[in-house]
């Protein structure tokens, strides 16, 4: 066991961890915030519904770098429920990048040109009632393109396009759900 009867609903925690160039992690829930979604889809949807910055300004006091999304943790529950995990990044081209507005969604404005999106090939389910933690990478690499970097990794971080990790990267599948 470790589910519980009664009918709870599945759970699934979430975590993405920051990290400057000077080692300073944070973990907060996508976008903004210490998570856990109950239930199963339209909790999770909503904390999974928008976009995360991959650059944001280091959370520890005093320091004035940005740091990158590095971990994604997620704790799948021990439930007749699949979770499927699906990271899909983009860098807004032409789009400077700052961190103070990454962090913060509604205060930019979409970019008018294109934009590059990477992606996993197909999604991977989740094991039942696991901690699984997703690497991401410091650069970023698009078909005929340079590496793509951050605000936290490029050598001129003012120059850097903006970027995020789109909405839906985590779904649950299959199993019992409130929708039926």
């Amino acid at each position: 066991g470790g589910g519980g009867g009664g009918g709870e609903a599945p759970r699934v925690w979430v975590g993405c961890e920051y990290e400057c160039r000077h080692g300073h992690r944070a973990v907060v829930a996508p976008p903004h915030r210490l998570a856990e979604a109950r239930g199963a889809v339209p909790l999770l949807s909503q904390l999974v519904g928008g976009e995360a910055p991959l650059a944001r300004p280091c959370l520890s006091e005093g320091c004035a770098a940005a740091a990158q999304l590095q971990r994604i943790y997620v704790r799948t529950p021990d439930a007749p429920v699949g979770v499927e995990l699906r990271p899909r990044v983009r860098f807004e081209s032409g789009a400077a990048a700052d961190p103070l507005a990454a962090a913060d969604p509604s205060a930019r404005t979409p970019a008018e040109s294109s934009a590059a999106v990477l992606e996993s090939s197909a999604p991977v389910l989740l094991p039942r009632g696991s901690l699984v933690v997703l690497r991401l990478p410091f650069l970023y690499y698009a078909d005929g393109s340079p590496p793509l970097a951050t605000a936290a990794t490029a050598a001129e971080p003012d120059a850097a396009p903006a970027s995020f990790l789109l909405p839906g990267w985590l779904s649950v599948v299959g199993g019992e759900g409130p929708a039926g």
